[in-house]
């Protein structure tokens, strides 16, 4: 069918999805759960396609009709798609105005689908007038809910919805979507390899790749020296981390894509891995514990410095007295 060539992945996951709806079992609320940039959107309009398509019901829609061309330019009357990371214009009023419709009779009466997508990032007032709804649903209205932290959803919302859970793509799904990405990519110094490296199994972040290449090479430089043992360039790039406030989480994803290849690469290199787990404690501590920036990395970098530069190597969480016992 045409319109699973474009959706990569996620068989598993889209089979459960079409075995439901062939028996006419879809729940009225499906929450779509998993890393940001994998899919997950492009799943829920293949559910929305598959609900309202003119044509004779099918999984994904037969691709061809009207109902399915404006479903995927979004204008179609019984589709909505709220961007909940909008609040320009997706706020709690428009939001409320949009619940309140679904009231209304539908224009082509096949029913209505409703697609949240980053539904965590709904204001609370909104939130709670989407669960009003959840929990008196209208015959042949579905809500598909598209979350990259389903933690952050009030209990109340989750209880009310059947769960699909998302994985990352495979190496080789990441290599197809970057395929028919050429012209994004074109220009980028950076192989393809590198590419399929920084997708991270979530290809859908290829801006973010973009905006960030400079940087990834950047950093792969400095790496390479603090793990040569350069403990000036730990204490300077740790600054420079710090003063890019903006970027710092971005920047953090990066070095722990780093730090995981090259612990692979190296098995033999305990530093790689033990940097790994620095740099995922260092997210906490700088983000939820509010630690100072500079020398949570200062500690982070000074522990991947081999060849005994420290008298030995520690984790964050055990690293109260590290900058004490640098050997100078």
């Amino acid at each position: 069918m045409a319109n699973e060539t474009k959706l990569i992945g996620h068989k598993s996951q889209r089979e459960a999805l079409k075995r439901l709806f062939t028996k006419g079992k879809l729940p009225s609320t499906m929450l779509l759960a998993g890393p940001a940039g994998i899919g997950k959107r492009r799943v829920a309009l293949e559910v929305a396609r598959s609900l309202l398509c003119e044509s004779t019901p099918q999984y994904g829609g037969c691709g061809s009709c009207k109902t399915c061309h404006l479903i995927e330019i979004g204008n179609l009357p019984d589709f909505y798609l709220v961007e909940c990371g909008d609040r320009e214009h997706w706020g709690t009023e428009e939001t409320k105005g949009l619940l309140h419709a679904l009231n209304l009779t539908s224009c082509f009466g096949r029913g209505r689908v409703i697609v949240f997508n980053d539904v965590e990032a709904l204001h609370i007032a909104s939130a709670n007038a989407l669960l009003k709804s959840l929990e008196e649903p209208r015959p042949n209205t579905w809500f598909i809910l598209v979350s990259a932290n389903s933690s952050k959803l009030p209990p109340t919302i989750l209880s009310r919805s059947q769960t699909f859970f998302f994985n990352p793509l495979a190496t080789n799904e990441v290599e197809e979507v970057l395929g028919h990405l050429k012209d994004e990519v074109e220009g980028l110094p950076l192989s393809i390899a590198e590419l399929v490296l920084l997708a991270d199994g979530a290809p859908g972040s290829i801006t973010a790749i973009k905006n960030h290449a400079l940087a990834w090479m950047d950093l792969k430089v400095s790496m390479s020296a603090i793990h040569s043992g350069d403990a000036q360039r730990a204490a300077s790039f740790s600054a420079e981390l710090a003063k890019d406030k903006e970027n710092l989480a971005e920047k953090l994803k990066l070095l722990r894509i780093y730090a995981r290849h090259r612990m692979y690469e190296t098995p033999q290199d305990p530093l790689w891995a033990l940097c790994l787990s620095n740099l995922i404690s260092a997210e906490r501590l700088i983000f939820d514990r509010n630690l100072n920036a500079q020398y949570v990395l200062s500690v982070t970098f000074l522990n991947l410095i081999a060849k005994g530069t420290l008298n030995s190597f520690t984790t964050l969480t055990n690293s109260a007295t590290l900058l004490e016992r640098i050997v100078v």
